[in-house]
């Protein structure tokens, strides 16, 4: 009963605000969740000398500062600050430290969404998905902390797969879609990909990103899509519009750039949507391997080495800065 009921929570209070203060409160009403929730952003932190966890606590420089959860620890000067953030982008890296005059060690930052902002910057930026498969590593058994699980994922819509997926069917597009977001958010040093819009029609569905390779000497962005089509013959692709800036480049460098590729065919102009769409599909061998997995796992494994090096052959039409 207790556990539905906290699950239940999500149908009603679901907000960024709402989040944290269930997370707050159940710091401060159950032990168990205290000392996971704390020692996930704050691995060394002593919980047994954490004298107050608190709401939106005002920072002491009065800068306006109101950071969402701030813990207070005995005979320690500094707290410990964490900021949640559902949906918003409006980061506050270098402001809440600095007001709060902690170190990054001591400032948790957790989204809904991948931050590279936050990882580029050098913050340990964590996720609620990382959280929600954290607390299901324990296992415990504690009907607080299992309904709040259920409250975490239907509040953050954490969506878990078991299966894997039939690139022939509907059903495929909804993980499809998730897989491909999170494939592009994942952080790389060497490149820069923001996911942007989704397109479905009947014969496929596309997730578009743009694309910047962090060292390049040229300072424009590239645009693509990864996608699934499955009409009548199905296949899994990246496509590349730079208005031709850069799919002209990969056409013509096509034969040294593509030498010796694992996941990756050859380049070719697709003119059903514009005539400077260049198409890099996955390999029939590795499709095939994609679509007779075993598992959900396998599969974005397979996704995921396909993205990369794609992305890495059309950085070979770039020049890069030299490194020191």
């Amino acid at each position: 009963m207790i556990s539905k009921f906290i699950a239940g929570l999500a149908t009603y209070y679901n907000l960024e605000n709402d989040l944290s203060n269930i997370s707050c409160l159940l710091c401060e009403t159950n032990d168990n969740f205290k000392e996971k929730f704390l020692r996930f952003f704050f691995p060394t932190i002593d919980i047994s000398k954490v004298a107050y966890i608190e709401r939106e606590v005002c920072a002491p420089d009065n800068s306006g500062c109101r950071v969402d959860i701030h813990v207070t620890l005995e005979n320690d000067e500094l707290p410990y600050i964490i900021e949640v953030k559902i949906n918003d982008r409006n980061h506050h890296f270098g402001q809440y430290d600095k007001a709060f005059h902690v170190q990054k060690e001591r400032f948790g930052y957790i989204t809904n969404y991948n931050c590279l902002e936050g990882k580029c910057l050098g913050y340990n930026v964590k996720t609620w998905e990382d959280f929600y498969k954290y607390l299901l590593g324990f296992n415990d058994n504690d009907k607080l902390i299992s309904g709040y699980i259920e409250y975490l994922k239907d509040t953050c819509n954490i969506s878990t797969y078991t299966h894997p997926m039939n690139i022939t069917g509907l059903n495929a597009i909804p993980c499809f879609i998730d897989s491909a977001t999170k494939i592009i958010e994942s952080d790389r040093d060497w490149i820069s990909c923001i996911p942007s819009r989704l397109y479905i029609d009947r014969g496929g569905v596309n997730k578009s990103f743009f694309f910047k390779f962090r060292n390049q000497r040229e300072r424009r962005d590239g645009y693509g899509l990864l996608g699934m089509w499955f009409q009548e013959d199905p296949c899994i692709t990246v496509c590349i519009n730079s208005r031709e800036w850069l799919s002209s480049r990969i056409m013509a460098l096509e034969d040294s750039i593509m030498e010796g590729a694992d996941y990756c065919e050859p380049p070719y102009y697709e003119h059903y949507w514009r005539h400077d769409d260049v198409f890099i599909n996955l390999k029939e061998d590795k499709l095939d391997k994609f679509i007779n997995a075993k598992s959900y796992e396998e599969q974005m494994i397979i996704l995921e080495r396909f993205f990369e090096e794609a992305l890495q052959r059309i950085s070979k039409c770039f020049t890069f800065k030299c490194e020191p």
